[in-house]
């Protein structure tokens, strides 16, 4: 039998968070909305002044502080 391990973040949407990994890792990103069951978030990040959604892992992301 595996488990699955589920990391539950207390992000909400509008909290800044900056992406540890990935192809935006080091940007600065704004949480629209979570999906816990699959864990995972939408976020708004900036790329040449244009706001764009991308969808990440709950892992990716830590909290700006």
């Amino acid at each position: 039998m595996t488990l699955r391990r589920f990391y539950v973040p207390d992000f909400a949407p509008g909290d800044l968070v900056i992406i540890v990994r990935g192809p935006f890792e080091s940007f600065e990103a704004t949480v629209t909305a979570i999906d816990h069951k699959h864990s995972r978030v939408t976020a708004e990040i900036n790329i040449f002044e244009n706001r764009t959604s991308v969808e990440l892992e709950l892992r990716d992301l830590v909290r700006k502080v």
